[in-house]
């Protein structure tokens, strides 16, 4: 049939999904959690003064760092912060924690689920406005303006060579583990892994047939631990401090003002 078109297998559409890959070295700090304007400020002070003491090369802000209350299918309630005043918050969060660490630091924001909620609400309520990059979270924080690197998409941060970083959400099903968020980590990502999400601090070690230690953690919030929704649950605050080669992960709680 010589006059009959070339066939050819229609391109896909898949997009890359590559691991977001710090190349670090000395300490860095690592919070999530703060689901500003909720934030629990004595964990976030302590957060802070740690990175500042220890001179931190970077600080990972992992996840639900907004709360965006005002957009997410949640009840709402007379007198809550308006949706500007949680922007609000958590940009005048960034800019004191720049001026904190000063314009040589790094500072990595990974979203979490409640930032996600932006996405969610432009989907549902108005995607004629999806594309306008005012409305982007990079540009609503002002990233740009504070030397702040995004990562989204559900990526995973690659910390050095062996520690892989998730807000914990990434999965299409839970992790949590009624007992253990960090072993519910471990059956579900079989690495040397952390995570924030489930406001726990907790560990887990067990190693492969071939004598290789594997190790999850997971992180306490930073956010208050008594909200109206769920006054009643195994929160903790907390944050860590890690070191990349070799892999030192200081898992902190804060418990009564304190660093323990």
């Amino acid at each position: 049939m010589p006059n009959a078109p070339a066939l050819r297998l229609p391109d896909a559409v898949n997009k890359d999904y590559s691991f977001y890959d710090i190349q670090a070295h000395g300490v860095w700090g690592l919070i999530g959690d703060l689901q500003m304007p909720f934030h629990d400020r004595t964990t976030v002070e302590l957060f802070v003064d740690r990175c500042v003491k220890e001179d931190v090369k970077g600080v990972i802000l992992n996840g639900d760092i907004a709360d965006f209350h005002q957009i997410s299918r949640f009840d709402k309630r007379a007198g809550d912060p308006s949706y500007a005043e949680e922007i609000e918050s958590v940009r005048g969060f960034l800019a004191w924690l720049r001026y904190k660490l000063g314009n040589k630091k790094r500072i990595v924001f990974k979203e979490g689920n409640h930032e996600e909620r932006l996405y969610s609400y432009l989907y549902r309520k108005c995607p004629e406005l999806w594309d306008l990059e005012e409305l982007t979270l990079a540009s609503l924080l002002h990233f740009s303006k504070h030397g702040i690197e995004h990562v989204a998409d559900k990526r995973v941060i690659k910390f050095g060579e062996h520690l892989h970083i998730i807000h914990g959400h990434e999965y299409a099903f839970s992790i949590q583990n009624p007992v253990n968020p960090a072993r519910g980590l471990f059956l579900r990502s079989k690495a040397i892994a952390l995570t924030n999400h489930f406001h726990q601090t907790s560990e887990h070690t067990e190693p492969t047939l071939a004598g290789v230690q594997l190790a999850c953690w997971s992180v306490g919030c930073a956010c208050g631990l008594r909200p109206l929704y769920m006054p009643l649950n195994k929160w903790n605050n907390g944050f860590a401090m890690l070191e990349a080669n070799p892999l030192v992960v200081r898992n902190y709680r804060v418990i009564a003002g304190k660093v323990v």
